[in-house]
């Protein structure tokens, strides 16, 4: 084998390993949310048989935060006796957020889902993410 297709087939190798890499990261990005493990325990935490479980979805508008809307609806849920899970995240459309409802949520089998949806992205959102897939 000629000095050029060894060069050749080294770069065609390490062509394939990036590409590898990229795809690993794209999944863990779009996939595995980076607090999967708090989430599963939390999970497991609110997972009682006889407690009103509540699940909260939804983007940037819908995150834990103090004053924001979806800590209001939590802590009335609170009152009325239910355990809240609140599964938004920033960044994120409808495709993402039933992932996370179908890997985390549905193990809970909730008796409320309160799913927070943003007319101003999350059409465009969801577009995106069919039109990449």
């Amino acid at each position: 084998m000629g000095i050029n297709k060894k060069i050749n087939a080294f770069f065609y190798i390490i062509y394939l390993l990036c590409v590898v890499l990229v795809a690993f990261e794209i999944l863990c990005r779009t996939v595995i949310p980076s607090n999967h493990l708090k989430i599963k325990r939390t999970v497991k935490a609110l997972n009682t048989p006889s407690a009103k479980k509540a699940i909260i979805l939804g983007d940037s508008f819908s995150v834990d935060g103090s004053g924001k809307f979806s800590q209001l609806l939590k802590e009335k849920l609170e009152e009325l006796n239910f355990k809240t899970l609140n599964l938004a995240s920033e960044g994120t459309g409808p495709v993402e957020q039933l992932y996370k409802l179908e890997q985390y949520g549905l193990e809970l089998e909730p008796d409320i889902v309160i799913w927070n949806y943003y007319v101003g992205n999350d059409i465009s959102d969801t577009y995106r993410f069919l039109k990449s897939s």
